[in-house]
């Protein structure tokens, strides 16, 4: 077995200590097709695994396994979902990141460790909020389909870690998009934040940099002066004041 072989096994029974024990079938049946887990997993930890990455990637067993018979439980040895063998591709990739990490962090043993919550954060294909916005704009045809997705994200996953719906994240849309030439899209974000945020200075910073683009300086230049009021340390948006203001 070579050295990344055996620390890829030592790694894959780090990863079942400390995971919460669940109750086993009264009859062991022995384990079939299992591809990734160190020889010698029981199925008790199995069982502790597959739970940890439900709860991940906010699925259940059926996204990745196929469907029993009437009356029986998923047919976990069959290979027919092609999600299962994403999923083992997945975890051979996190393990390999693991196996590595010590050497990038340039340690000789490090406490930090890739895990699949580390990427999902409960959702199964983990994206971007602002990728979700976007692709949800292109397909409405508008900013107000993408900002209808986002209060639909927000109203389900608010207060939890799977999206940034902090008062950044829909300036770092605006401002996105008026890099990408879409000011008008830009300050629908943008004002869209402010229902949420309506005291926060870099909104009207990122607004009026979408003015700016737009050609309308003495609107930029009032969104400026509310942010100033509103953080007036903030030396960028001085700067960009007196910028606008000389021009």
């Amino acid at each position: 077995m070579t050295r990344v072989s055996r620390q890829i096994g030592l790694l894959g029974v780090v990863f079942l200590i400390g995971l919460p024990v669940l109750a086993q079938s009264p009859v062991e049946e022995p384990l079939r097709n299992i591809q990734v887990f160190p020889a010698g997993t029981t199925r008790t930890q199995l069982l502790s695994i597959m739970n940890a990455m439900n709860e991940s990637l906010g699925v259940q067993c059926l996204y990745c396994h196929v469907e029993g018979g009437p009356g029986e439980r998923p047919d976990f040895v069959s290979d027919a979902n092609p999600k299962k063998d994403i999923a083992r591709r997945m975890m051979r990739f996190r393990d390999k990141i693991n196996v590595e990490m010590p050497a990038v962090l340039d340690a000789a043993s490090s406490d930090t460790r890739v895990l699949c919550s580390t990427c999902h954060r409960g959702v199964p294909i983990p994206k971007q909020i602002y990728e979700i916005v976007f692709e949800a704009t292109a397909e409405g045809g508008s900013p107000a389909a993408g900002l209808a997705r986002f209060e639909e994200l927000r109203s389900q996953f608010y207060g939890g870690q799977s999206y940034d719906f902090s008062e950044l994240a829909l300036v770092e849309m605006g401002r996105r998009a008026t890099s990408q030439g879409r000011a008008d899209d830009a300050m629908a974000y943008l004002l869209g934040n402010l229902e949420y945020h309506p005291n926060s200075a870099r909104t009207y910073q990122a607004i009026a940099e979408a003015k700016d683009v737009k050609g309308d300086v003495a609107g930029a230049i009032q969104d400026l002066e509310r942010a100033a009021e509103l953080d007036p340390s903030n030396e960028r948006i001085r700067a960009e004041l007196e910028r606008l203001k000389g021009a």
